[in-house]
């Protein structure tokens, strides 16, 4: 590693951050290599050269500038934008994509060691849902992370351009199957109707009782944990420290424009 800071004209206002690296002798480093990281909102000022193209999974925009003297690539999933940009040889621009899917995986949730249960074999999640998951985790009672397939939770922020500020989760049928395979049951918590009449079986509930035939899923998520009854699929009880909530399951996946 040479050195790293902030780079100039990601129009970013200082949020990136670039690292440098290459080989040392005799205490100097000879950059050949830069990897920079910009947040969501950040711009990077492509080369005319750039074409759109495949790394694994990922879209990424990629060049060769001879006029800048160097190669590299873009890539992007949702909240993680990376710039990998090779110059001065050979040496470096071949291994360009190999370094550029090295530090993509490296932002990778990886489970805890003691977190052997299938259900929380995050390594099972290809490397986009795994980055885009992030927000959705929810944890079983050993705080061992859950791979999104088998049960999520996640609340949408204020500025989302859709259903802003309602919560949604989803578990597969029967509960603990993935959804990737079987039918994906998803509720929402929606407390100001926000959702058009018909889109959910029913009404949210903010001071709901447990039925006696509900049960604990294990499943919890920033304090709150999930409660299915077998007897009714239909709700999903969420238990807070001072009340429970039912969340109504939607009738149809919800499209956004």
């Amino acid at each position: 590693r040479c050195g790293g800071g902030h780079p100039k004209g990601t129009g970013s206002d200082g949020l990136s951050w670039s690292q440098t690296f290459g080989p040392t002798e005799d205490g100097s480093c000879e950059a050949l290599i830069t990897i920079t990281q910009i947040p969501p909102g950040g711009d990077f000022p492509l080369p005319s050269t750039a074409e759109d193209g495949k790394l694994g999974e990922a879209d990424v925009s990629q060049w060769s500038d001879p006029e800048r003297g160097s190669e590299g690539l873009l890539t992007w999933a949702f909240d993680q934008n990376l710039v990998v940009e090779a110059c001065c040889g050979p040496t470096a621009t071949e291994h360009v994509r190999d370094l550029a899917t090295a530090a993509l995986d490296g932002t990778r949730q990886r489970p805890r060691a003691d977190c052997t249960r299938p259900d929380a074999d995050l390594d099972a999640e290809d490397l986009i849902t795994n980055l885009t998951s992030k927000t959705r985790r929810v944890t079983d009672a050993n705080g061992c992370l859950i791979r999104t397939d088998i049960a999520s939770m996640e609340t949408l922020p204020a500025t989302a351009h859709c259903y802003a500020g309602l919560s949604f989760a989803t578990i597969g049928t029967p509960f603990g199957s993935s959804i990737a395979s079987t039918s994906a049951r998803t509720y929402v918590r929606d407390p100001d109707g926000d959702l058009a009449p018909g889109g959910a079986q029913g009404e949210f509930d903010p001071d709901a009782q447990l039925p006696a035939t509900a049960t604990n899923t294990g499943f919890s998520s920033d304090g709150q944990s999930i409660w299915i009854d077998s007897a009714d699929d239909a709700v999903l009880y969420v238990v807070r420290s001072d009340h429970v909530e039912a969340w109504p399951r939607l009738t149809q996946p919800l499209g956004c424009m």
